[in-house]
């Protein structure tokens, strides 16, 4: 009877264990299953870090074989083309903000304004557009597609300038001195507190256009006046025409001039004059230049359409045997603008102006995604280099998830402008694709300025410094440069380096992707030079 009893004892567990050890495998169970999200989100990190470093890094090689081309600057800029002198690029980052019944573009999607891309002017020679067939000096500029704003027929966000001109000293109250085409005259005028300087032009058959920049004095401070446009009429070359200084300006700090002239945009044929241009493609970004400027510099001011669209150049090849030739983009998880005639059925956006994509390109991007506002409905783009002409693409090439395009072995080109067609292979040919991905990925690129100037004064905080100014705090005898013992500010532009270096930033991230943006930062020297301060 006893050893029954013992038994029992012994052969089973109570109901409040079997609960308590199921209690414990619960939280076990949990603690692991709560570790896999935060795995996945470190590998996830990981992948998407690497992916950014791979596309800043390429960015960056593609300038180091194009060094002779580098920007003066490359800043940010607002929905109406104003310039952001004093803007972080976070944190925190903004991408599109909805304000009111418009939207605009953040911190990480506006560095889109280059300034003076420096081209040296090739020769001239027959080429293909997407706007058919074009002779000219063609240049391609390093960022495309390009945004083009113009009020009736003239540009107003796009400039194209000169080299610096050379010059000879006159005297406003004589004859102006025999000039070449690259020259003009100016007169400082040396009287005391003279607000005035005088300057002469060659004769020319048409309007120009000069922008002059230099250094004046004040009562209390040195001052530069950047790029001040001089419109030059046709009757007015050949005589001195007066400019006038700021308000406050008490004398021209002789010798600190830079005068540059403006190129035209035309629409017929080039004419005996070198200071023509026209904007061939501006998905592709390129520039055509009259012939005659063959070996001229030219200086090229533009606005990038849309950071967000990634651009990628691939040659196709495979063996024979292959049905297909694969493209493997850098970047996953393709935006898919769904079928043409249904307009709401593409990839969904977090974006406040874009619920689902719907195209590459729009008109404005100040208004919400419409029909009306698109100009490149699809959802991949790609162009053959060497005609100009489009791929037309069937969505079903496409693996938007794994970022693959199949191409087959032949394809068909169209000409934007004719709608010609023409088929052609696949393999070996340069072709060019735009795309954009989940979670916004961006590619960026900033740089100071090669050239600050001073702007003396005894600074309050009250006024800001513009990007391509800095201040010193000791009262220059002529204009100033840095000193190394001065104390001195400067905006977000500074250069961080110092001697015989063009250093750049560029940055690649999906800002929409997780909370802080993933972000890989690439600086670099890019040729050897020296930073100048004016």
């Amino acid at each position: 009877m006893s050893f029954k009893r013992r038994h029992n004892r012994r052969a089973g567990s109570t109901l409040v264990e079997i609960l308590v050890a199921m209690v414990i495998l619960a939280v076990g169970i949990m603690t692991v299953v709560r570790l896999f999200p935060v795995g996945f989100g470190i590998i996830t990190g990981a992948e998407n870090r690497t992916v950014a470093t791979k596309l800043a890094q390429k960015g960056a090689e593609q300038w180091k074989t194009m060094a002779a081309s580098l920007p003066s600057a490359i800043v940010p800029i607002d929905d109406n083309g104003d310039i952001l002198s004093n803007q972080l690029s976070g944190p925190p980052f903004e991408g599109v903000v909805e304000d009111g019944n418009s939207f605009y573009r953040g911190n990480v999607l506006n560095y889109r304004n280059v300034l003076e891309e420096k081209v040296k002017v090739p020769s001239g020679s027959y080429f293909s557009t997407g706007s058919g067939e074009v002779y000219g000096s063609r240049y391609t500029l390093f960022f495309s597609p390009v945004d083009i704003i113009r009020d009736g027929n003239t540009l107003i966000n796009f400039f194209v300038k000169s080299g610096e001109l050379s010059y000879v000293v006159g005297d406003h109250n004589g004859r102006v001195p025999s000039l070449k085409s690259n020259q003009y005259a100016i007169d400082y005028v040396s009287d005391a507190d003279a607000d005035v300087f005088y300057m002469a032009f060659p004769k020319s058959d048409v309007r120009r256009t000069y922008y002059v920049t230099y250094s004046y004095r004040t009562q209390d401070k040195l001052d530069t006046d950047v790029n001040y446009p001089v419109h030059v009429g046709v009757n007015d070359g050949g005589t001195w025409l007066e400019i006038k200084m700021p308000n406050g300006a008490l004398s021209f700090e002789e010798g600190t001039q830079v005068c540059q002239m403006a190129f035209r945009e035309i629409n017929g044929n080039w004419s005996d004059d070198p200071y023509e241009f026209i904007v061939a493609d501006d998905l592709l970004g390129i520039v055509a230049f009259n012939p005659a400027a063959q070996g001229m510099t030219a200086l090229i001011d533009y606005e990038i359409k849309d950071p967000r669209i990634i651009r990628e150049d691939f040659v196709p090849d495979g063996n024979e045997d292959d049905e297909t030739l694969t493209v493997n983009l850098s970047l996953k998880f393709l935006l898919d603008a769904g079928e043409p005639n249904d307009f709401e059925d593409g990839t969904p956006t977090d974006n406040p102006d874009e619920p689902t994509f719907e195209g590459l390109i729009r008109n404005d991007y100040t208004q919400a995604v419409s029909r009306g506002n698109m100009i490149i409905s699809d959802s991949v783009m790609a162009v053959d280099l060497e005609t100009g002409y489009r791929l037309v693409i069937d969505n079903s090439w496409i693996d938007y998830k794994a970022g693959i395009i199949y191409l087959p072995r032949e394809v068909t080109l169209t000409d934007w402008e004719t709608s010609d067609t023409q088929t052609v292979e696949t393999a070996g040919r340069n072709i060019r694709f735009y795309y954009r991905a989940d979670g916004d990925w961006t590619v960026q690129m900033q740089k100071a300025p090669s050239v600050f100037y001073c702007d003396y004064g005894n600074r309050n905080g009250s006024e800001d410094l513009d990007y391509r100014h800095y201040a010193v705090t000791t009262t220059p005898s002529s204009l100033c440069s840095l000193p190394a013992t001065t104390s001195s500010q400067f905006p977000w532009t500074t250069p961080t380096t110092t001697v015989r270096t063009w250093n750049i930033r560029l940055w690649a991230r999906a800002p929409r992707l997780t909370k802080t943006p993933t972000t890989a930062t690439i600086s670099t020297s890019i040729c050897a030079a020296t930073t100048k301060a004016m």
